[in-house]
């Protein structure tokens, strides 16, 4: 009779830290997706912003409105660019933890 050898617990500690390390980048890439679907918001309210100007050009109410509906935009913008950017850092160094494992 031969003996079974035990497997080492180490090998299924690996698929462990590897299974969660794709959990972990699954998360942070839907967090990427969601910065980007903000920053498209963004990109439409500048648009409808510009528009509001162009049609309306002596209306004072809508300039003010549309001068809100930019600046609106613009914070979005900077705001998940930076979100994005993180992201962007999370994802590498998950990738990097993966690679040495």
């Amino acid at each position: 009779m031969r003996k079974r050898k035990k497997r080492s617990g180490r090998k299924r500690e690996d698929i462990e830290k590897k299974s969660t390390l794709l959990i972990e980048e699954q998360v942070v890439l839907s967090q990427e997706r969601t910065a980007l679907s903000f920053m498209r918001t963004g990109l439409g309210f500048i648009g409808a912003g510009i528009i509001i100007l162009n049609v309306f050009k002596e209306n004072h109410v809508s300039n003010i409105f549309s001068w809100m509906l930019i600046s609106i935009g613009i914070v979005l913008l900077i705001q998940y660019a930076i979100r994005l950017s993180e992201y962007r850092k999370k994802i590498e160094k998950l990738n990097r933890e993966l690679e040495n494992k």
